[in-house]
């Protein structure tokens, strides 16, 4: 092959100057039209130093971009005169030449005769000296393949060439020189030796200098040099390097890395043609470097494709992924077909070379062909039923194995199906051994299936995945319940982000539930729950479109309590009052069933996730809630059904927190005319004590600014009872009290009946009877200008002698004895008409079967004039 060169030297003239000395000398024509390319001077192509030695040449060799550029260097003793000349010169050829011309390793060419070691008559030339001829670079044929091996056969070299094989990988990985203790002629040997065991290509990357004097220092990947030179090298130098020294007897503990150092051994000493044939499959068909790792792996696939299938399975384990990862596309397919045509004797091996090879095969898809792709769909297939049927085979090898198998399906986009669908679904439930490996089987084929894209039609009766579902389901529950409920949520958690295939894969579950527990309503229901619960709720529309589904199937509270997790999982109030709203006009509830029974629990589980909320955006949700049942209520008789009116309640409640009920906001006044219109439509109590003291306050003033007292007085009447279910403490009874009392000036037969019923709600006795005692007071008062203030007077003396004890009555009855006489009548009159026992206990009061009589012997004392002392027990019953 033609190369061009250069030469620098001392010389007369050179043929790009005039004057005499070191310079470049000459080049050949075609390296003239790239000259600048490589530096002035082609400084580029001469990297290497020169040798300290007269006449002793120093080969080199390094890639540069895609040439290959060969320096061998010589130190002279003259210059171009000769010895009546200046001494010391140096003589500098370079060749260079193209990667892909290069067809033997570059060491070979040591020794070749296109090399000088020194010049002619041309250099003392005045003349300016022509171009050079380009040169024709071949190896000697001194390190031929068949001379090395002579040579290695002598002593214990091919035991050395592992260690040095193995260091030249090293330096390569590590970025380090190889140092090869020798003379040049010696290290070219090694070296050449070494690259025996490496593709051609590999070798033009191995860049080298022999006769190298300062090793770590200068040179390329490897160098050649003496003793006395590593001897004089400085430690941070030798730092960089990995060295082989020939003369210095192996380490006794090496071994061989791996198989393929064995097999460069044995080639080197049996079959070198061999290596040969490997070396150029690795050069031809593999992608890899300097890698002694990928080389095992490259050399366990190369004897897969040419021996008869091993049944070691580290060959395999290395082989295939290898061949996928490094191999070309034309080994991949050869690979395959050897494997293919090979399966039935692979169904006979280890289960793991067998899924290895299955996982290979899978992976190649389409490249099988079609007929070859069923066979191996089919030996998958069997295989998965042997694995599951097999008792000796765990829950975690099989899971193991069965996603090996699933993953190369994935890879290569061939459908799980074909492995696992059809009547061999079917045979699969049927031969499980246990009820967990069938679990298991569920979960990764419908992850699969997801995976790969499933549509809502096969999920269908008639459709592939629905009859695999069914399948697998139905084997399940014959295990028994609940193997059955772990694989249906099994299979139906892959399909739970997409609703409308989550409700196929649910359907198919059900129908493999009521088809293998017939009439098992208790494993039905339990189904049913877990679907409702492992549903994806994470948007509106997926919700609804479950919401109906549910519904379609009766399942009117799973409907509800599927709504009740979507709306707990909201980020705000606001998405919780979106997702309703949404319910509400999207038509959910236009179904009769749907509307009675769901609806109703969807309304408190909406109220409830807005109460627990507790924020501003949540209490507005809240009375929007209330305003529009309100106003539906009148049209409406679900609305006025027991579940609204407890959800009425609870938004009441949660409303009123804040509330003053004596000086209530407009939006507040307007929240408390919704509740109590709903109130008198549906017949629900739903507002709290606030609201109730609010409502109280307001029909107070109206009845007060339309002068009509009897209008509050009966209000009073129908809220108290729910009224001292909440007592009030000392503290509000008196704000309320004074509230009231400023509402209320002249009308004494309201002002005193509400400040008795305020003062009758607070927790403790004692302190009631001191409220209670201003309040007759107040009523004595008023009765000094306005003869109704008997009205009061009687309520008062009624009420605290069939409620309060002793003491407090003994007290209120004191201060009814300073009456005037010419109004006891009237007290008498007013007190027996408020106080008739029936009248009392549909109010919520405690009757005393002996009150009226009570009341009598009381009154009476009253006209006498008399004081009650000494009379409590005898008229009261020791209360």
């Amino acid at each position: 092959m033609r190369a061009h060169q250069v030469i620098y030297t001392s010389c007369r003239r050179g043929i790009d100057g005039v004057s005499d000395g070191l310079q470049v000398f000459s080049y050949d024509e075609g390296l003239a039209a790239c000259k600048a390319e490589y530096g002035s001077g082609f400084s580029q192509l001469f990297p290497d130093p020169d040798p300290s030695e007269v006449g002793r040449p120093a080969l080199g060799y390094h890639l540069l971009g895609d040439k290959c550029l060969f320096t061998y260097n010589t130190k002279l003793p003259y210059d171009y005169q000769g010895p009546q000349g200046r001494s010391g010169n140096v003589l500098r050829q370079s060749v260079l030449l193209s990667a892909e011309e290069l067809t033997f390793a570059p060491v070979e060419a040591f020794g070749s005769p296109v090399f000088v070691s020194s010049m002619g008559p041309e250099v003392a030339s005045p003349e300016k000296p022509d171009y050079l001829p380009t040169v024709d670079i071949c190896p000697t044929g001194e390190l031929s393949c068949e001379r090395i091996v002579d040579w290695l056969g002598e002593g214990e070299r091919v035991d050395r060439l592992l260690e040095l094989v193995t260091s030249l990988f090293r330096a390569k990985t590590e970025d380090k020189q190889l140092v090869i203790v020798a003379d040049p002629e010696e290290a070219a040997r090694w070296l050449a030796a070494a690259c025996l065991a490496v593709p051609l290509r590999m070798s033009r990357e191995v860049s080298f200098l022999l006769a190298c004097e300062q090793p770590g220092l200068v040179g390329g990947d490897v160098c050649g040099t003496t003793r006395e030179a590593l001897g004089r090298a400085q430690d941070y130098a030798l730092a960089s390097c990995v060295t082989f020294d020939p003369a210095v007897p192996a380490d006794a503990d090496y071994v061989p890395a791996d198989d393929y150092l064995d097999f460069v051994t044995m080639s080197l000493e049996l079959n070198p043609a061999k290596l040969l044939d490997f070396t150029a499959f690795v050069g031809d068909h593999c992608d890899i470097g300097f890698n002694l790792g990928l080389f095992e792996a490259a050399f366990q696939l190369w004897s897969l494709l040419r021996d008869d299938l091993p049944d070691d399975e580290g060959t395999y384990a290395l082989a295939l992924p290898f061949a996928e990862a490094h191999a070309d596309e034309a080994t991949r397919e050869q690979l395959a077909n050897r494997l293919t045509n090979g399966l039935n004797q692979l169904e006979g091996a280890a289960p793991a070379i067998l899924l290895s090879a299955l996982g290979y095969l899978l992976r190649a898809g389409s490249s099988l062909g079609s007929d070859n792709r069923r066979r191996v769909e089919e030996v998958a297939g069997a295989t998965v039923a042997g694995l599951i049927s097999d008792r000796s085979v765990s829950e975690e090898e099989f899971s193991s194995r069965l996603d090996e198998i699933l993953g190369s399906c994935a890879q290569s986009g061939v459908d799980p199906l074909s492995i696992l669908g059809g009547e061999r679904g079917v045979a699969l439930g049927e031969s499980a051994s246990s009820a967990e490996k069938l679990c298991v089987l569920c979960g990764s084929t419908m992850a699969a299936v997801v995976d790969r894209g499933c549509e809502a039609s096969e999920l269908d009766r008639g459709g592939a995945v629905g009859s695999l579902v069914r399948s697998l389901v139905g084997a399940a529950y014959r295990f028994g319940p609940q193997e059955g409920l772990r694989a249906a949520r099994l299979v139906s958690e892959p399909f739970a982000d997409v609703a409308k295939l989550y409700v196929g894969v649910a359907n198919a579950t059900l129908e493999a539930c009521d088809a293998a527990r017939p009439g098992d309503e208790a494993c039905l229901r339990a189904l049913w729950d877990a679907l409702a619960d492992g549903a994806d709720v994470s948007s509106d529309d997926a919700t609804l479109l479950l919401m109906r589904w549910l519904g379609s199937c009766g399942k009117y509270e799973g409907a509800a309590r599927l709504f009740a997790r979507a709306a707990s999982q909201r980020a705000g109030s606001r998405e919780v009052a979106s997702l309703y709203r949404a319910c509400c006009s999207g038509n959910l509830f236009s179904n009769a069933a749907m509307g009675t029974v769901c609806y109703p629990a969807v309304a408190r589980a909406y109220v409830d996730e807005l109460v627990s909320r507790g924020d501003r955006d949540g209490e507005r949700a809240l009375t929007a809630f209330v305003a529009s049942v309100a106003d539906g209520a009148e049209n409406d008789e679900l609305l006025c059904g027991e579940q609204f009116g407890e959800a009425m309640r609870a938004a009441g409640l949660a409303l009123e927190g804040g509330v003053d009920p004596l000086n209530p906001t407009p939006d507040e006044e307007r929240l408390s005319r919704y509740l109590l219109g709903y109130e008198a439509l549906a017949h629900h109590e739903v507002m709290g004590p606030r609201m109730l003291r609010l409502v109280l306050s307001a029909q107070l003033r109206r009845s007060c600014n339309a002068n009509r007292p009897d209008d509050a007085v009966s209000y009073a009447y129908q809220v108290m009872p729910r009224l001292r279910a909440n007592p009030l403490s000392v503290g509000e009874t008196e704000a309320f009290l004074v509230g009231v009392s400023g509402i209320v000036v002249d009308l004494s037969r309201v002002t005193c009946y509400l400040a008795y019923l305020t003062s009758y709600l607070t927790s403790s006795n004692r302190e009631a009877s001191v409220l209670l005692c201003a309040c007759a007071d107040r009523a004595l008062d008023l009765l000094k200008r306005r003869l109704t203030g008997a009205e009061s007077l009687g309520i008062v003396l009624a009420c605290t002698a069939s409620l309060y004890p002793l003491e407090v009555c003994e007290e209120v009855a004191e201060r009814a004895m300073r009456v005037r006489k010419d109004v006891r009548d009237a007290v008498r009159a007013e007190a027996q008409r408020f106080f008739d026992p029936k009248d009392l206990e549909d109010k919520g009061f405690r009757v005393n079967p002996d009150a009226r009589s009570l009341l009598g012997n009381m009154l009476r004392r009253v006209d006498e004039g008399r004081g009650l002392s000494g009379l409590g027990k005898k008229l009261f019953g020791g209360r």
